[in-house]
């Protein structure tokens, strides 16, 4: 797995992921989507809907890997 530069793509909607800002990489997962009350693309947090942050705060995002198997 490697990190994806947002300006080269940004991950589907609704799919989590972790997200960088360059210099920090965040320990929580993130996803993508469309927020209808500001009218943009915002990251929301997987701990904390709440939590917004517009496209452009983080710089690379990398996929989850798979799961464990038993």
């Amino acid at each position: 797995m490697e990190w994806i530069k947002c300006s080269d793509r940004l991950p589907p909607d609704g799919k989590y992921v972790l997200v960088a800002t360059g210099d920090k990489v965040w320990v929580e997962a993130h996803f993508i989507e469309f927020d209808h009350t500001s009218g943009q693309m915002m990251w929301f947090s997987a701990n904390a809907e709440a939590e917004l942050r517009p496209a452009h705060h983080f710089t690379h995002w990398l996929e989850l890997p798979e799961a464990p198997a038993e």
